[in-house]
């Protein structure tokens, strides 16, 4: 996934949020780490962000 998604991006180490973006669908290949992923997405807009739920194991 290519574009700027740091508004999404979570506070802490690590967690979700429900994201919601406009972008364009690349073609089928294999993606990603050991080619697990079919597409990528060239994110142009991040439209909607909820849900945000950050964990911590500290």
């Amino acid at each position: 996934m290519n574009g700027d998604m740091s508004s999404a991006e979570l506070p802490k180490d690590w967690g979700t949020a429900d994201v919601v973006v406009q972008g364009v669908v690349g073609p089928v290949g294999r993606y990603g780490n050991l080619g697990a992923c079919r597409r990528v997405i060239n994110v142009m807009k991040v439209l909607q962000i909820s849900n945000k739920r950050g964990f911590s194991d500290k």
